[in-house]
């Protein structure tokens, strides 16, 4: 069984990747636009923090890739002690769910 630190860790590390993700979503989207011009900033600078602490690769991924990334989030989150039904609400991943869904069809 992994001890609690590892699982924690790897919280951490998916959330940056749902953060990072949504966050191309809605800079692809146009949305980063209408936000206060240091939210944006603020906003920018968190994502190249994280395509420095990880490859873009790990970052980029496919509709099937970001399923499994928000499966195992949600399960991780479980573990930690989250209710099954709130645990993707962290980090507003259903939202990021829906804007992947409307960035698709479009």
């Amino acid at each position: 069984m992994r001890c609690e630190e590892e699982i924690k860790a790897m919280a951490e590390r998916l959330s940056k990747i749902a953060w990072w993700n949504r966050h191309k979503l809605l800079e692809e989207e146009g949305i980063l636009e209408d936000c206060e011009p240091s939210i944006r900033k603020e906003a920018i600078e968190k994502a190249k923090e994280i395509e420095k602490e990880i490859p873009l690769e790990e970052l980029t991924m496919s509709d099937e890739d970001w399923s499994i990334t928000l499966g195992k989030y949600s399960a991780i989150n479980w573990v930690l002690g989250s209710p099954w039904e709130g645990s993707m609400d962290e980090g507003s991943l259903k939202a990021s769910i829906n804007l992947r869904m409307i960035h698709q069809h479009k």
